[in-house]
């Protein structure tokens, strides 16, 4: 647990700085190689600072003597680069355990969400509303002749149960997911309901204290899951049968047939109405995080240079709304990484929002900086606008890997861009702003390559002489 081993860090905020982490260790590996497969020689002083750096990175991570691993050899352009990352190691690695950690700081202020997008592209083909009105539509009127066959005096159990499983749904999975946990909640409500009623009977005072505490639970619960509110729901309703005098084990199980029946035929009219498939849901929600991601990071980076427009609260808006859209997107994945459904492939999935979540915090961070830093002079405004463009690259290309799949894409390789960018940053503010840069593009670099792209070719390093 986090807040053992590092007391005021929160379990999100420590997992983001071991991602950060991950991805500097395996830039310092990259680095190492590179270094290792040189064939000329490495320079005393070079070797120095490569000494320094490893000395640094061991105070860091706090380990015992490190031998030096250059001695009797010389260096150029790969020592020079294996130094720079083991500098970035150690600085991850501080700040993986540091309190105040400013690099990795979360923009948190809450603010008006700015103009609503009036220019969002109409898709093609039925409206989502309009497809889930004709799918709750046949769902409520086949739920009602279902119900009314199970108990005429009860249907309307069926039809709740056939509209709750749409409310709030965008794809067949979430139906699926919810629907099951309403069947489940009911069934195990239905035996502790029983239990509950034949323990308090006859006892109105402790009916009433045991009724108000199934409420409270069920709705404190809801958010949490389905099942859970149905389960605290089915208790209420034997309590309060008990209290009327009218509890029977019958009317249980007809709630519980009622639920199935409801369940069964949202299920079904989801997958076979209209149908809305749970992966091309997210994939389009994926491609809407990173269409969004790609132009704050453009406005952020011409702010930056000192030739945006944007202004500082149009950053800020654009920053929040794609925490918006990322929010959006953890609801629409939950049946890929929780519940019955979508079991193969979970843990790939769940890598997946771990990577975009640090996307966001990233580009969030970036925009942050935009607003508070002045423009850059001349060759670092280059440097860092085609640093950025290596980056969007990227960006566009995981995107375009979301929307074909089947396509194979090229990645760009960054790496010499963001270094020259570092070393020609104005002050301490675009230097940070270069390192969010190269953290960004480790992310979605590895992602892409996750999902089939090329992983980038690193330029060979030029031979002296």
């Amino acid at each position: 647990d986090a807040e053992q081993a590092w007391p005021g860090v929160p379990n999100r905020t420590l997992a983001l700085r071991i991602f950060d982490a991950e991805l500097t260790v395996e830039r310092l590996v990259g680095a190492a190689e590179q270094l290792v497969c040189a064939e000329h020689p490495v320079a005393l002083d070079e070797r120095a600072v490569l000494v320094a750096a490893l000395a640094q990175l061991r105070n860091q991570l706090g380990v015992a003597e490190v031998p030096d691993p250059l001695a009797g050899r010389d260096g150029d352009s790969p020592s020079r680069r294996l130094a720079a990352a083991i500098h970035r190691a150690s600085l991850a690695m501080c700040d993986t355990g540091s309190h105040g950690a400013t690099e990795l700081a979360a923009i948190e202020e809450r603010g008006s969400d700015g103009d609503p997008d009036s220019d969002a592209a109409v898709e093609p083909g039925l409206r989502p509303s309009t497809r889930q009105a004709i799918q709750v539509g046949m769902a409520t009127s086949l739920a009602i002749v279902a119900g009314e066959f199970i108990s005429p005096s009860r249907w309307y159990w069926a039809v709740i149960t056939a509209f709750i499983v749409f409310t709030n749904t965008t794809s067949r999975g979430e139906i699926l997911s919810r629907g099951w946990q309403r069947v489940v909640g009911t069934l195990a409500g239905v035996v502790a309901g029983i239990g509950v009623a034949v323990a308090v009977g006859g006892n109105t005072i402790a009916s009433l204290v045991t009724l108000f505490c199934c409420v409270f639970l069920g709705f404190y619960l809801m958010r949490v899951s389905q099942g859970l509110f149905m389960f605290w729901l089915t208790a209420v309703l034997a309590l309060l049968y008990g209290l009327l005098g009218r509890f029977s084990i019958d009317v249980l199980v007809v709630r519980l047939e009622e639920t199935a029946a409801g369940a069964v035929i949202g299920i079904a009219v989801a997958s076979l109405v209209l149908p809305n498939s749970t992966r091309a849901t997210v994939s389009g929600h994926v491609a809407e995080f990173l269409s969004g991601l790609d132009e704050l990071l453009d406005a952020a980076v011409r702010d930056l240079a000192g030739g945006g427009e944007a202004g500082g609260q149009r950053l800020l808006n654009q920053a929040r709304k794609l925490d918006q859209t990322l929010l959006t997107l953890r609801t629409a994945s939950r049946p890929l990484t929780t519940g019955l459904s979508g079991l193969s492939g979970r843990g790939g999935f769940r890598c997946t929002m771990r990577t975009l979540a640090a996307c966001d915090r990233y580009a969030r961070g970036l925009a942050r900086l935009a607003t508070q830093t002045s423009g850059s002079p001349g060759p670092a405004r280059l440097a860092l606008t085609r640093a950025a463009d290596a980056v969007r690259a990227n960006v566009r290309a995981l995107r375009a890997l979301f929307e074909q799949p089947q396509d194979r894409m090229e990645l760009t390789d960054a790496t010499e861009l963001l270094d020259a960018a570092e070393d020609l940053a104005a002050d301490a503010e675009h230097a940070t702003a270069v390192r969010f840069l190269r953290r960004l593009d480790g992310a979605v670099t590895g992602l892409a390559v996750d999902r089939g792209a090329s992983r980038p070719v690193e330029p060979s390093p030029a031979l002296p002489g």
